[in-house]
């Protein structure tokens, strides 16, 4: 008879592949708010963007439609005390409570009014404006009323005015949010050290998502992110074979409870619902387009995603999907660019025109942390788009089709100059996702008396052609 043990899952070794990832994204995320440039840092510097590489190697190592064999060696050679179902329970209850430690910061984001990442605020009154009839691309105030009005916020400051000292010498907490404050109250103080566009430098999708909610009247618009995380969670557990759907959900839970604070997965999970229903070209490629409406973080994917239709459906097929992507990317966005193309287009690339502090958990850690001297930033826009294109050679060149694009997109954010711990928070959800929908299809080939092999796993385990 056919196994149906809940806890096998994670007898497997490409689920505790990822369970490691995710661990891994748990220590950079402690150790990304730790001063690297003062007091001793060597150390630091090095091991974090060790920790980010060895981060997206397991990751996509998990992915692997076969285990290499040098792993299924090491794993068939684990002590007994790691076998069974007492190290399962055992594995589980540290998920359990991996995840009940870090959901207080979804009980903050769910219950309280106050942001803690500039983002949210600013798209709350990016939604405000559109409300209002302004268009939010040319409103100049947004940063400053955000100030007053969520002072623990935070704000993204500039390399200039008071802060042009030193391109490592990092303001204070303190530093930022007295200032910021002062010019918030007098509009005549204000300096270089903030750039109003700042206050509204992501696509129209965003904040018109944003919309509902603040003309609702509610306090806060985090409740957003927390729903499309538990959508793409849901993603998650419908691949998982049957018998294993609970335990799925408990690891998804504890990978994803971390990780609420800005708005990433609004954006991705249309990314991921687009691979979800890949067979739906319309359907697919709206979301496609949906989501790269909603934040530049989802532009790294589209490229991933036409060329694995392209191997999969042929160019025709994916011609159609681009035009569709073009057409849901411009509905939310045309108005705007309509009324004011230049104020559009200029806040879009805010992220890559103004100096901002170097920061991150990527390549940048050396130079953050003194290893390396801090080089100009051409240099890091230019290894993170050498990666990004060396990977879609790399996807475009080798044989057959995997999705494991959902993995490999984000990898150039390692050589950004602002590697934020939050673009990649989700990719061990994605591997998860990868993975059990591999599994879920061998199980449905498998003959209903035998059972799979985990060390050896067969090209049944890879995506096949519908």
């Amino acid at each position: 008879m056919k196994r149906n043990n809940s806890f096998a899952i994670l007898q497997q070794p490409r689920y505790l592949l990822v369970i490691f990832a995710a661990q891994l994204l748990y220590i950079l995320l402690r150790s990304s708010s730790l001063p690297l440039n003062t007091g001793p840092q060597t150390f630091a510097a090095i091991a974090i963007p060790a920790a980010a590489a060895l981060f997206f190697a397991v990751l996509w190592i998990a992915s692997l439609p076969k285990i290499p064999l040098p792993l299924a060696a090491l794993w068939r050679k684990r002590p007994m005390a790691l076998r069974g179902r007492a190290a399962n329970m055992t594995a589980l209850l540290a998920l359990l409570l991996w995840g009940v430690f870090s959901t207080s910061v979804i009980i903050d984001s769910a219950a309280g009014s106050s942001y803690h990442a500039d983002a949210l605020g600013y798209l709350h009154l990016s939604a405000l404006d559109v409300l209002h009839g302004v268009n939010p691309y040319t409103d100049s105030s947004i940063i400053w009323r955000a100030a007053l009005i969520w002072p623990k916020m935070g704000s993204t400051p500039l390399q200039r005015g008071a802060f042009a000292s030193c391109s490592l010498c990092f303001p204070s907490q303190n530093q930022v949010d007295s200032l910021m404050r002062v010019e918030a109250l007098n509009p005549l103080a204000r300096g270089p050290e903030w750039d109003p566009r700042t206050g509204h430098n992501y696509p129209a999708g965003s904040f018109l998502l944003a919309a509902p909610l603040v003309w609702a009247g509610l306090p806060s618009i985090a409740m957003l992110d927390i729903l499309a995380t538990f959508v793409i969670i849901g993603f998650v557990v419908q691949k998982a074979p049957a018998g294993s759907k609970i335990t799925v959900l408990v690891a998804s839970m504890a990978m994803a409870s971390t990780f609420f604070t800005e708005f990433d997965a609004l954006a991705l999970v249309f990314i991921l619902a687009a691979w979800q229903w890949i067979t739906k070209t319309k359907t697919s490629a709206a979301l496609v387009g949906i989501g790269c409406a909603v934040k530049q973080l989802a532009w790294f994917f589209a490229p991933f995603y036409l060329i694995y239709t392209w191997k999969r459906y042929g160019m025709r097929q994916t011609a159609i999907r681009a035009g569709w992507i073009a057409v849901f990317f411009l509905l939310p966005n045309l108005p705007f660019i309509l009324l004011s193309p230049q104020a559009w287009l200029q806040s879009m690339f805010v992220p890559m025109s103004d100096p901002m502090f170097p920061v991150g958990i990527g390549f940048v850690s050396l130079s953050i942390g003194r290893a390396l001297p801090l080089f100009a930033p051409a240099v890091y826009s230019i290894l993170e788009f050498s990666a990004w294109g060396g990977l879609m050679v790399y996807q475009l060149l080798r044989r057959g089709y995997r999705n494991d694009g959902l993995i490999v997109a984000l990898i150039p954010i390692f050589f950004a100059r602002r590697a934020l711990i939050t673009y990649i928070s989700l990719l061990p959800l994605f591997a998860l996702w990868m993975i059990t929908a591999q599994q879920k299809e061998a199980q449905q080939q498998q003959p209903a008396h035998s059972a799979p092999s985990f060390l050896h796993e067969s090209a049944a385990y890879a995506i096949q052609p519908e």
